[in-house]
């Protein structure tokens, strides 16, 4: 089933123009990464999401389209490292200080790894943002992945 099928069957038909416009943006990211819809989506337990995963060399990028309050948003997520055994205060506020660095992405912890990532209504994107921020991830995700390695041996979440 196609891409649009598939996002039509999940949220309806609201907003049909806006919807073909990010899944166009979606399928121009994915071939532009050499990927497509078909290879690249990722189940999702949320009914009000689809996902994609792929990977910008070492980086790994998870892309999801989602619904919330009736608006559409697009949110990438990239896995930096496990939180390491020992200086997680330190690691913290290395995290912390590289979030104050960052332009249109953020740095989190959700169990027991550090990402980035990134949420944004689809009013606000078209190809060549989209683009921007997910090579911005890509390059973001090989300089913290070094200093966390380095700094704290911190394990790369693979």
């Amino acid at each position: 089933m196609d891409i649009l099928h598939i996002v039509k069957k999940i949220f309806g038909d609201e907003k049909d123009n806006q919807i073909e416009d990010i899944l166009t943006i979606i399928e121009e990211i994915l071939s532009t990464v050499g990927t497509s819809h078909e290879e690249a989506k990722i189940e999702t337990s949320d009914k009000n999401m689809l996902g994609w995963f792929f990977k910008i060399g070492i980086t790994p990028v998870y892309l999801y389209l989602l619904k919330e309050d009736g608006k559409f948003f697009i949110k990438i997520i990239s896995p930096l490292t496990f939180l390491p055994k020992n200086n997680i205060l330190p690691y913290y506020r290395k995290l912390l200080e590289e979030n104050l660095t960052l332009v249109d992405l953020s740095i989190g912890v959700e169990k027991n790894f550090s990402l980035l990532f990134s949420i944004k209504s689809i009013d606000d994107l078209d190809f060549e943002r989209l683009k921007k921020i997910i090579e911005t991830f890509s390059q973001k995700h090989t300089e913290l992945t070094s200093k966390l390695v380095e700094e704290f041996q911190a394990k790369i979440f693979e």
